[in-house]
């Protein structure tokens, strides 16, 4: 009755026999358990994707007391409103329903908490509740949740009243960022545009990358766009990031955050130092090092050490956070840093908070998240997606149908540009490209630009140090 297989994690679905069993039992003569009433309300607010299945066996009258039959119809309102149960929809739903319940009520069913616990928590959810009130956007208000995810980790409470003290205060600073979101005017954004094209500047409206061929096309990485390079694996999605990172960071002093899904800091960081000191990577921590490159290494090491230290180059650990968490997040960081640019490397891996979700639909929801940080933020958010297989297997630059899995990335994108590297489809002449130059030949291409030109751009991609370089190799057209 009710199994999960555990090679699937899918409920066995109940036969009208066991359905019409539970509920006599139930209706009939409820098992009066306090502490298993609780257990139930604990593991929903803890694991809440399993309302589902814990709905075909129960229902509010199984419960025998009161206030847990008032906690579970919370939680049958949450789902059926949003599909999401944690502890600030439920009592936000009871407080709806009971002006009267008390939050740290619905506390007890997941941890305990001392004295000073309760009372920070209290003022921390109704932090939360006002901000929805003032309809604050929601991947604001969900800077909260790496809080609640701890309520459910025993080894925590020893660091709970500290946990509470640290998220209030970041709360707070969510809640004065929001409150100055909309102090803006439409008639000094007019002002700006008629400014800028009365007086026609030759630099760039946005960020350069250091292609300064792709910047022309491109005009820069503006603010509020979200940019996305698109190539086969392997192609060089991370390397170019990181050479437009190095480029604003070491080159230009911009502060930029770059959240990784795949590689951690200290592979960052190898990479980066690589790309700086023209040094193969490989060979970084061995014997094989001259004595005037282990000069450059000081030299570039400390420079990457003044930009660690002084938060001009910052990095953030994406996984298992999703672009909500991210968006409050690099909130904060704007605010503390002046972050001029987001990396987030890259779309494929970011998480859905839906689980149901298809691989279509997880992809759409995470480029529209960091559209959504690009616009709110007004900072350009430069990311990579995966073309798809067939895509790959064609000996041609990417176009912006080949995106893999949802065709919604190009159009949340502003800017969408293929990488294409001749030499890694064994192509031995690339558009009477031969030689030493194909070996080295990238190829951009701009195939998506609201606000620019379109066409291709050539490159060169030095795979020792993984940076790619301008070209004096001139494109040809589409």
């Amino acid at each position: 009755m009710g199994q999960i297989h555990r090679k699937t994690m899918q409920p066995k679905p109940l036969t009208l026999a066991e359905k019409a069993n539970l509920s006599t039992t139930f209706t009939k003569s409820p098992i009066f358990d306090v502490t298993a009433e609780k257990v139930v309300l604990r593991s929903l607010l803890n694991s809440g994707e399993w309302y589902a299945l814990v709905a075909t066996i129960i229902n509010e009258h199984c419960f025998y007391l009161e206030d847990n039959k008032r906690v579970f119809k919370a939680m049958q309102a949450c789902y059926a409103k949003t599909g999401v149960i944690d502890i600030i929809n439920v009592s936000e739903q009871l407080g709806m329903n009971e002006n009267a319940y008390h939050v740290v009520e619905l506390s007890n069913f997941t941890t305990g908490f001392s004295d000073q616990g309760f009372l920070l928590y209290e003022q921390f959810v109704e932090v939360c509740q006002a901000l929805r009130r003032q309809h604050v956007s929601r991947e604001a208000v969900r800077v909260t949740n790496k809080y609640l995810y701890l309520f459910s980790k025993p080894e925590q409470l020893k660091n709970l009243d500290q946990h509470c003290i640290s998220l209030f205060k970041e709360v707070q600073q969510v809640a004065e960022l929001a409150a100055g979101e909309d102090d803006h005017s439409s008639i000094d954004t007019l002002n700006a545009l008629v400014d800028d094209i009365l007086n026609p500047s030759d630099e760039l409206r946005g960020l350069p990358t250091g292609i300064n061929e792709l910047d022309q096309k491109l005009n820069g990485l503006a603010e509020g766009e979200l940019i996305t390079f698109i190539a086969t694996p392997g192609t060089g999605k991370t390397a170019m990031m990181l050479t437009v990172l190095i480029n604003l960071v070491f080159n230009l002093q911009h502060t930029c955050v770059f959240v990784s899904y795949e590689m951690t800091e200290k592979q960052l960081l190898r990479r980066i130092l690589s790309s700086l000191t023209c040094i193969e990577s490989w060979r970084l921590g061995t014997q094989q090092l001259q004595e005037h490159e282990q000069v450059i290494l000081q030299t570039f090491t400390d420079k990457i050490y003044n930009a660690l230290n002084e938060n001009k180059l910052i990095f953030v650990d994406g996984i298992k956070k999703d672009t909500d968490q991210l968006h409050a997040q690099i909130m904060v960081l704007q605010k503390k840093h002046n972050v001029k640019a987001v990396f987030v490397d890259y779309l494929n891996k970011i998480p859905c908070r839906n689980k149901r979700a298809n691989k279509n639909q997880k992809l759409a929801a995470a480029s529209d998240g960091l559209k959504n940080i690009a616009l709110k933020l007004q900072l350009p958010v430069i990311t990579a997606a995966q073309v798809d297989k067939e895509s790959g297997k064609t000996p041609q630059p990417p176009t912006l149908y080949s995106i893999r899995d949802a065709s919604e990335v190009g159009d949340d994108s502003h800017k969408v540009i293929s990488i294409f590297r001749p030499a890694l489809h064994g192509i031995e002449d690339f558009e009477g490209i031969q030689g030493d130059e194909l070996k080295d030949l990238a190829v951009f291409s701009v195939v998506k630009n609201r606000d620019g030109a379109t066409g291709r751009v050539n490159a060169s991609f030095d795979a020792g140090v993984t940076l790619f370089k301008n070209s004096a190799i001139n494109a040809a057209p589409f």
